[in-house]
């Protein structure tokens, strides 16, 4: 329960965060914005300054910005005392088209943003890696089913020799171990405990290293950053997540990756719970950075030219900047439409397929 409120919480942060670009873009430009609602569902609270309705609604997710005449309707224009002129300047149709851009853009931009922000306050408050220094062989993790753990190593032993060759860095251990681990049981001598003990170990061939390791890691120390550095870093860490986004996406889209590949494919709101329990587990940090990740995911997705979605909306301002026009209301709305259905149909189907994997 407690992983589905933090779950809630922060997927409507993002929904949030994402309308709100719309939101403030709208008012800085001026657009009528009709409502700007925080959360979903029927009102519980409401009220009225100037043109808009701010209402807060009963499920704590998400929210909405309704712009008049964004969706090409006079459905919306209901809720208001006052319906507009067609050619009114206020309405989103009328505002120069670099306007209207910046709007479909903000929305992404501001999650963008956001991520920006959580990755410099993380590296800010945790530090970052002091690799000039220089490491004891004290271990500081043992992977779990590896040769250290079949051998009894644990966290906080340090290996002192190897194959009788005394090492007293991480560096040095690490040529030693380089240099003798070719898939045959070898000899180190570890401090465990207080004792000083004599290990046979085998090291196991790891696939993805395509070499013989033990399972065993070291943390570095960590130094502090200032803000410019952080905020640098944090800005490097913003566009390298998301060219690996992008890479993922081109991954899909030509068919080298399946939608439903375990590791690679699509994850609904099901999987998104799951990975969110995860990081939960590991603190609070954790879940700072994949609030992050996640935030860019909604960026990234939310500008793809899909119908329905924020990308589909640049790309019609693209053909209207092209041909001088705009595109027929009607067409839009229906490829809108088609949109919205094949997402919801995308949903449900990576729905089902997490929904498959908790019983695998």
């Amino acid at each position: 329960m407690g992983t589905l409120i933090i779950a809630i919480l922060i997927l409507g942060f993002m929904v949030f965060v994402n309308e709100f670009g719309h939101f403030i873009t709208a008012k800085i430009s001026g657009m009528r914005v009709e409502e700007f609602s925080i959360g979903m569902g029927p009102h519980i609270y409401e009220v009225t300054k100037g043109d808009t309705l701010y209402s807060l609604r009963i499920f704590p997710f998400g929210g909405y910005v309704r712009v008049t005449g964004e969706a090409y309707t006079d459905e919306a224009e209901e809720s208001t005392a006052e319906v507009l002129d067609a050619d009114d300047p206020r309405r989103y149709p009328n505002r120069p088209i670099w306007q209207r851009f910046i709007f479909c853009l903000a929305g992404s931009g501001m999650n963008y943003l956001t991520a920006l922000v959580l990755f410099t306050a993380i590296i800010c408050s945790m530090g970052i890696a002091d690799t000039d220094a220089v490491l004891d062989n004290e271990i500081s993790i043992v992977s779990p089913d590896s040769a250290a753990a079949e051998a009894g190593l644990t966290a906080g032993d340090k290996i002192i020799a190897v194959e009788s060759t005394a090492v007293a860095t991480w560096e040095e251990m690490s040529q030693a171990l380089n240099n003798q681990a070719n898939g045959e049981p070898m000899t180190i001598t570890v401090v465990h405990n207080g004792k000083t003990e004599n290990i046979s170990i085998t090291p196991q061939y790891d696939e993805t290293h395509q070499s013989y390791l033990l399972g065993i890691s070291k943390s570095w120390p960590r130094k502090s950053v200032g803000l410019g550095e952080g905020l640098s870093l944090g800005f490097q860490e913003t566009v390298d997540f998301s060219k690996s986004l992008l890479h993922a996406v081109k991954r899909l889209m030509t068919g080298e990756v399946s939608v439903t590949d375990e590791n690679e494919g699509l994850t609904g709101p099901v999987g998104i719970v799951m990975i969110i329990d995860e990081f939960a587990q590991e603190g609070f940090l954790y879940l700072v950075s994949l609030t992050a990740m996640l935030s860019l995911n909604l960026a990234v997705f939310n500008l793809l030219p899909i119908p329905g979605l924020d990308g589909s909306k640049i790309l019609f301002l693209l053909i209207e900047a092209v041909r001088g026009r705009k595109v027929a209301p009607e067409k839009e709305n229906l490829v809108n439409m088609i949109g919205f259905v094949f997402i919801m149909g995308l949903v449900l189907f990576v729905t089902y397929n997490d929904i498959l994997r908790l019983f695998k």
